[in-house]
């Protein structure tokens, strides 16, 4: 079996590109597969294929998504995006060229926010799987250029795949009786059974870019709010970067938490920070999945969490058994919980907590079960071809 792999990203801490590097590794373990990776820029992603062996190549492409606005922004874009259209020509002739040379079978569209690799795929008579990982309304403000026509094309794929069923009820323009959830995996580099809560001093982290959607200004000032009430016992540790960087860390000079919040920058040693921390924070208006939040049971931390309508940590989260949530419309109720964990004498219903977490993550979120669903997946679509 021959894969192309389609990259939205290059980034070597973006989720979605760690779940493509990790899927593509193992399919290559197995002999009778070959994997191509096809990247639409240039970018540390690089690296982490570079690493492993794996084989990609650079095809510049520009993505169909639009902001929903009328911004001046918006109206750029739109212009852009129209030109994209044609630039992306050239990207479909090459991909084309490399589906025969590398007698590709599957095309797998890792992402949403790209359509040329679909499109080679129809054009040359393969088999396409489009995989959707991204909430295109909720934490993007985005559409598809020509929506009525993109989603005519995803709908024409052998197989749909969402990240989550809350993720796949926000696409009701998407087929239900052609697409399935397939839940990310974790690598067994996470799992870890450390010790948390034993300190006075408890250790936060929150992991992400630093953006609105990510919403660590409410995590900040949650913790401004303990501050001034005299909960003083905590270390939280910002891992990420972003466009809200500087005003996140005025936030904190604010509220005068500089000796109590660290901002990390982007790091690849994940698995290490959460080893040294008690509780994960993710305070993320939507996630398609939550790939932090599994990393964070793994590791046996306990695990906090948003929870709304486009936020799917409820699918991977048992409230007050295997991790908590709270309502992010609520910002009290995240500050209830820190303070009940910070303030109490005794947490060791809290410690239960975050190992019931990390029996579930292993059993339900590891690597091997998401790829053994792909490879099905794989196979079901090929053997469907050939009915």
């Amino acid at each position: 079996m021959n894969i192309l792999l389609i990259s939205s990203d290059n980034n070597k801490t973006s989720g979605a590109f760690l779940c493509l590097v990790e899927l593509a590794e193992r399919l290559q373990r197995i002999d009778k597969h070959r994997v191509v990776v096809v990247l639409p820029k240039s970018g540390d992603g690089q690296l982490l294929l570079d690493e492993r062996n794996i084989e990609y190549i650079l095809v510049p492409m520009l993505s169909w998504v639009v902001f929903n606005n009328m911004s001046l922004a918006s109206i750029a874009k739109y212009i852009i995006k129209y030109m994209g259209l044609i630039f992306n020509l050239y990207a479909l002739m090459r991909l084309c060229w490399i589906i025969h040379k590398y007698k590709i079978d599957i095309v797998h569209n890792n992402t949403i926010f790209t359509y040329v690799g679909a499109l080679a795929a129809h054009i040359m008579g393969r088999l396409v799987i489009w995989h959707i990982r991204e909430s295109l309304r909720d934490a993007f403000n985005s559409k598809i250029i020509f929506s009525n026509v993109g989603y005519k094309l995803i709908n024409s794929s052998d197989q749909i795949i969402f990240t989550s069923k809350k993720l796949q009820d926000r696409y009701p323009e998407i087929s239900q009786s052609n697409s399935r959830v397939v839940y990310d995996g974790v690598p067994l580099k996470f799992y870890n059974t450390h010790f948390i809560l034993e300190k006075n001093i408890v250790t936060l982290v929150t992991i992400g870019h630093l953006n609105a959607n990510k919403n660590q200004r409410l995590l900040i000032e949650v913790l401004g709010s303990l501050y001034k009430k005299g909960v003083s016992n905590f270390q939280t540790h910002i891992v990420g970067d972003g466009e809200l960087k500087i005003e996140l860390i005025d936030l904190v000079s604010e509220l005068g938490l500089e000796k109590h919040i660290r901002f990390e920058g982007r790091r690849s040693n994940i698995e290490d920070i959460l080893l040294s921390s008690d509780i994960l924070v993710s305070t993320s208006i939507a996630e398609a999945f939550g790939r932090t939040l599994v990393e964070g049971m793994m590791s046996n931390c306990l695990v906090i969490s948003a929870n709304s309508k486009s936020n799917a940590a409820d699918e991977l989260i048992d409230d007050g058994v295997t991790g908590m949530l709270f309502d992010i419309n609520n910002p009290s109720d995240l500050e209830n919980i820190l303070s009940d964990i910070l303030t109490s004498s005794d947490r060791r219903c809290y410690q239960n907590i975050a190992l019931q977490g990390n029996k579930k993550s292993l059993a339900s979120f590891s690597e091997d079960v998401s790829f053994y669903n792909m490879l099905e997946i794989y196979e079901s679509v090929i053997k469907g071809r050939e009915v």
